[in-house]
């Protein structure tokens, strides 16, 4: 008669490998999903409205800016609105890092179309962004003389020294001195 015991000793520990197996594998792919999670947070970028005409013309503009204060130049820094929407506007607010423009346009009364509401909300709410405007970013919230909230969003912004900047001016005076 044989022995069953080293059978059944080595069926055991083949189990215990199976199970090392599907832990180690589990915690493989736990790693790799964590990684491309990673790879995601860091090189995602929203849509900017880089398609918008005046997007060029603003982002010069706030990156001269950001140049001066970077310098520690912080005299007469003024960014011209006028030709912002053809001049079809009556209130605008430009808005640096850390700040969240949708809540800002309606409090101020103005009507925001779903589609800005549901991409501002969607920025706002990702887990891996504090705000609708991050710190490299900015952002020019206007609104026409419909009364409905526009936004372009910037892939530019005022870096560290803008922070919280928002300031907000009407088409009367169109040139906003930046402080």
């Amino acid at each position: 008669m044989t022995d069953s015991k080293p059978f059944a000793i080595g069926l055991k520990a083949l189990g215990e490998v199976a199970k090392f197996a599907v832990v180690a594998l589990l915690g493989a792919w736990g790693i790799v999903l964590a990684f491309a999670a990673l790879i995601y947070a860091t090189t995602w970028n929203p849509p900017y409205d880089d398609s918008n005409p005046k997007y060029r013309f603003l982002t010069q503009q706030i990156e001269e800016i950001a140049e001066r204060w970077s310098n520690g130049d912080y005299g007469r820094n003024i960014i011209d609105l006028t030709l912002l929407n053809d001049g079809n506007w009556t209130t605008a607010c430009v808005y640096g890092g850390y700040n969240n423009p949708l809540s800002e346009m309606i409090a101020r009364g103005a009507t925001v179309s779903s589609a800005n509401r549901a991409r501002l909300s969607e920025l706002g709410d990702m887990d891996f962004r504090l705000s609708q405007v991050e710190e490299s970013e900015a952002m020019i919230a206007f609104v026409d003389k419909s009364n409905e909230a526009h936004f372009i969003h910037l892939g530019y912004g005022f870096g560290p020294n803008g922070q919280h900047l928002k300031q907000c001016t009407s088409r009367t005076n169109p040139s906003l001195e930046l402080s």
